[in-house]
């Protein structure tokens, strides 16, 4: 789920101002992408909380190393400060747990960025108007990685990852204004399919 993430930045990297809910480990998170994969210079980033004051995410001396200074709320009303190490790409990771998010938490996130930098939610059908032109971009990435296609020059700075992300973005949108809990309707859909599909896989010649 980190391009996930970087996506819920590239969309707040868009506007002057933006609130976000963050909490200390997401924080780090966010000055690592900021740091590492956006390019922020200088070793300082300060972000300005509307509870907690001023959080500063600081680089140490051994790269990936970032403190986060101040009072961050982490759970309930625990108020710690944060340090933590984030492994950079290409570096070996030794002990350390990455950072995930859950569909729930997603479909939590997408819809606080909606109600205060997105403004509102788009209609439903302009939504699913969205997601077809979001799957068209998947669909002409992939004819270009694994068919036969080769790269026109605007194609290039293109990553299947983003445009998977575009994707579920929407995803969750629609999710989010029928009232559909992913998470619930998923662990369905494994029901459903541990039922109907136990031996039919298995009995495809082709598949063997």
């Amino acid at each position: 789920m980190r391009r996930f993430c970087n996506k819920v930045l590239k969309k707040a990297a868009r506007c002057s101002s933006v609130t976000y809910f963050l909490c200390g480990n997401a924080t780090l998170a966010a000055g690592h992408v900021l740091f590492y994969h956006l390019g922020h210079p200088g070793d300082r980033i300060l972000f300005h909380t509307l509870h907690a004051g001023d959080l500063e995410v600081v680089k140490g001396e051994t790269p990936g190393n970032l403190t986060l200074q101040g009072h961050v709320s982490m759970s309930g009303n625990l108020h710690t400060r944060q340090e933590g190490t984030v492994i950079p790409p290409g570096t070996q990771q030794h002990s350390t747990t990455e950072a995930s998010i859950t569909l729930r938490e997603a479909q939590k996130s997408i819809d606080d960025w909606i109600r205060t930098t997105g403004v509102r939610y788009f209609s439903e059908l302009t939504n699913m108007a969205i997601l077809a032109e979001e799957v068209g971009e998947v669909a002409r990435l992939m004819s270009r990685l694994y068919g036969d296609q080769s790269f026109k020059e605007s194609d290039k700075d293109k990553e299947l990852a983003d445009e998977l992300a575009d994707v579920l973005w929407v995803l969750c949108c629609i999710a989010n204004q029928t009232g559909i809990d992913l998470t619930t309707a998923l662990q369905n859909n494994f029901i459903k399919k541990n039922i109907r599909d136990s031996q039919r896989h298995k009995a495809n010649e082709k598949l063997i």
